[in-house]
């Protein structure tokens, strides 16, 4: 998944992987820190505006 490559995930079949997948950004933004939200929406913008 290009667009978010730090995600990893897993589960006991294909779907709970991906279930568990669709969450990993909420996780993120309710774990990271204010400076590591900015650092990787400035870097993912870049990435796709160039």
């Amino acid at each position: 998944m290009e667009r978010y490559p730090d995600y990893m995930t897993q589960g006991g079949s294909i779907e709970s992987a991906r279930d568990n997948l669709k969450e990993a950004p909420e996780f993120f933004f309710e774990t990271a820190s204010s400076e590591e939200i900015q650092y990787r929406l400035h870097r993912e913008f870049n990435k796709t505006h160039r």
